[in-house]
Order: C-alpha cells, then sequence, then structure tokens
C-alpha cells in the first residue's frame, strides 16, 4: 500500500498550524508605539525575488528618547539569525543592512553616515520565506510613528532607489510583560479534550515576546527557532514547527510515551521561562479545520487531493476522504522525535479508530502518520452509502474511546 500527498500539500499543512488563532499583540496603524525594556518590537517582512541587495528601516521623525537607550536590531531571516546593527545615535531611528558581496557603504537618510551591517542575503530574496527584524531597547526608552516610518529594498548600484519587493507589519506586547508558558493544547482542536499523546503536534500559548515569528517547511524540525527552546521534563528539545509572540507549534516527544504528565520550560536567548505541568494521554484525536480553531471545514481531502467542501462534495457509498488530524497515538515504524515518517513501510496506528460521517459509522482503509511530515496521521475512510446530505455533515475520528472535535465535509 502506498500513499502520496498532494504537490500543494506542505503549503496545505503549514498554513493549518502556522497561523496563530487570536492576535493580542499590538498591530498598526497606531500614533505612537513605546519602546523600553522588556517591551520590543518586531517587524515582518515579506520579500518578493528580485536582485536587492541592502534593506533600509528609518523614520522620517525625530525619536523621542528617555534616558540613555541603546537601540538593537537583529535580521532574521526565518528564525536564523543573519547579523546585528547596533544603532550609535538616537536623533533618528535607522537601520542598515546590506549584502555581503556589496562594498560598505553609507546609505542616505535622515542621519547621514551608518555604516550598513552586511549579511547573507542569498536566502530572503527567494519569495517563499519571511524576514523578521526584532528591535530591543536598553538603557531608556524610545518612541516611534509607525506612520512615519520606512522599510525597503534597494540596490545600492542605482542609488538606493526602492524596488518595491518589500511589505512589512508592526507587532509589539503592550503592555510589556513577564515572559511566560500559559496553556498547551492540541494544535488541531485546541481547547478539545483533556490530556495531549506523545508524537502529537501541540500549539503552546504564552508570553514569548523576546522572539521573531518564524515558521519551518523543511524536516528534521530544529530544537531552537528564533533564539527560543522548549524542553519536556528531562528529555530532549521539543522539535518546533512554528514560533511567533505569543504561540508556538511543537512535537510532543515519542519518548513520553510512558508517561502521565510532563513539564514543559522554555529558554529564550538565554532567559529561562519557568516549567508548566500538563498531563498526557494515550490518544488525543483532533482534527485539523481550515479556520486553524478545530471547527467548522475539516481538513479532508478525496482521493484526487481536493477539499471536500460544497464545490466539491463527497458521494455516499463512493468517495474515500483523506482525514488529517493528530494525536492518534504509537504507531509501527516509528520514526524519531522531529522527523518525517517514511512512506515505505508505512507507519500504522497501532491502534484502529473508528470514524463517523453524520452519525453514520464510516469503513476506515487506513490510519497512520501521512508520509513526509512531523505529528501529522492520515485517516482513509469511505463514506457511507447512508451518510446524510448537507454542506455542513459533521466527521468525527475516535481513538480508544475518545472522540475528536467534529469538523464538517460536504455530502450530495
Amino acid at each position: 500500500m502506498s500513499l502520496r500527498i498532494a504537490s500543494f500539500g506542505c503549503r496545505f499543512w503549514v498554513a493549518l498550524i502556522c497561523i496563530p488563532s487570536s492576535t493580542a499583540i499590538g498591530a498598526e496603524p497606531v500614533n505612537v508605539i513605546n519602546l523600553g525594556p522588556n517591551q520590543p518590537l518586531a517587524l515582518t517582512l515579506n520579500l518578493s525575488p528580485n536582485n536587492a541587495d541592502t534593506l533600509l528601516f528609518f523614520d522620517n521623525t525625530p525619536l523621542s528618547a528617555s534616558g540613555v537607550p541603546s537601540i538593537t536590531g537583529q535580521l532574521f531571516n526565518n528564525g536564523n539569525l543573519l547579523g546585528t546593527f547596533t544603532q550609535l545615535q538616537t536623533g533618528y531611528f535607522e537601520m542598515a543592512f546590506e549584502s555581503l558581496t556589496t562594498q560598505p557603504t553609507s546609505p542616505p537618510g535622515p542621519a547621514v553616515g551608518i555604516l550598513p551591517t552586511q549579511v547573507d542575503f542569498s536566502g530572503l530574496n527567494k519569495g517563499t520565506t519571511t524576514g523578521c527584524l526584532f528591535v530591543t531597547v536598553t538603557g531608556g526608552s524610545i518612541s516611534l510613528n509607525p506612520a512615519a516610518f520606512v522599510a525597503y529594498d534597494a540596490l545600492i548600484s542605482d542609488s538606493f532607489t526602492p524596488l518595491g519587493g518589500m511589505s512589512s507589519q508592526f507587532y509589539w506586547s503592550v503592555p510589556p510583560q513577564a515572559l511566560s508558558i500559559d496553556a498547551m493544547v492540541n494544535a488541531a482542536a485546541y481547547g478539545w479534550g483533556a490530556g495531549l499523546a506523545p508524537g502529537s503536534i501541540a500549539s503552546v500559548y504564552g508570553n514569548f515576546s523576546q522572539i521573531c515569528p518564524a515558521d519551518v517547511e523543511s524536516s528534521p524540525l530544529p530544537t531552537s527557532l528564533s533564539g527560543l527552546s522548549m524542553q519536556f521534563g528531562n528529555q530532549a528539545q521539543a522539535p518546533l514547527f512554528y514560533a511567533s509572540m505569543q504561540q508556538v507549534n511543537l512535537q510532543i516527544p515519542w519518548e513520553l510515551a510512558s508517561q502521565m504528565q510532563t513539564t514543559l520550560a522554555a529558554t529564550i536567548n538565554g532567559q529561562s521561562i519557568a516549567g508548566q505541568t500538563f498531563s498526557l494521554a494515550l490518544f488525543s484525536p483532533g482534527i485539523f479545520s481550515m479556520n486553524s480553531q478545530g471547527t467548522a471545514q475539516g481538513a479532508i481531502l478525496d482521493s484526487s487531493y481536493r477539499l471536500v467542501d460544497s464545490s466539491n462534495p463527497a458521494t455516499p457509498g463512493t468517495t474515500v476522504i483523506l482525514i488529517y488530524c493528530t494525536g492518534l497515538g504509537q504507531v509501527t515504524n516509528q520514526p524519531p522525535t522531529g522527523s518525517p515518517a517514511a512512506g515505505n513501510p508505512l507507519s500504522e496506528t497501532v491502534t484502529k479508530p473508528t470514524v463517523t460521517i453524520g452519525g453514520v459509522p464510516a469503513n476506515v482503509t487506513f490510519s497512520g502518520l501521512a508520509p513526509g511530515f512531523v505529528g501529522l496521521y492520515q485517516v482513509n475512510a469511505q463514506v457511507p452509502a447512508s451518510a446524510p446530505a448537507g454542506p455542513s455533515v459533521p466527521v468525527v475520528v475516535s481513538m480508544g474511546g475518545v472522540d475528536s472535535n467534529p469538523v464538517t465535509i460536504a455530502v450530495q
């Protein structure tokens, strides 16, 4: 038996786990933002493919400062630190980064004569990665005006003319808060159920305001992202899918299978976050949904890898659906923690789940890890001939007597 994922599978999957479900972080537009100790600024950057060799950031209005602030900007490419710029003047906010292949220059701007930090641009101009400028202030505070803030990519050889290939968004913590871990839930079902199964994907919520947002699209997964690492008990560090100021997505290590509870602690750039205790379970089934909240339209495809929604409803007695979920417990041919499942041999669940569609039991033809993915399970089931019709027919996966969150598909 072989399984394959649709060509859009990676992007489809990343979208399901890398969108935060809450946004209690300040964002544009506002008149003034204040930055100081424990109140950093993250400026996320989306760059289009081009030949830019310089990134410039500055505020067209004079800084309002108190104390003797030291301003530092760290440029990240999807969680990897490229370089650090330390601002030596406080008349205006101005930072610059340029390619390693260019000669050091002094770009124009409100403050004249700053020397750009040289970094490796090779991964920034691909159009598929997200960069981030992370600004911290110590020894005082400063005020910035987002409406007057300028961020652009340019070519040194063209007199720093903006290329127009970069967009940006401000994020900052309002007000300053202590770093903390507040909750850990099933990344698919969120608040549904109790306890989490080792090997599954979880979302951790808290205050991680000392990091730049980053996500991972390759495997094996890293155990450090934007200076953040997380550790379960005395086990190895957790593999990370995604990190932001309020949410971290990770895989719960397979090695915790024999435990009923564990502690989760974190470290951000050398600063420790106190551990919290969480319950574990043999099974914690959760079905991914298209709204990233564990409700409504499920992340469920047909055998042609098309979403089973109102534009492509299932046919009772004929359609086989592919249900993407997590938390189904132990598998055969178990991959190492943080590594993707193999396609041959497949990693099948030790316990066979039950599936209901509109309350009607469905025939399950496969249950196991989705090949090529970490912590993602795939359950194949045939829509029963007696399944009710409708645009929002509920689908539930049960494992060892534990029900998943209900999501929906369309049935004609």
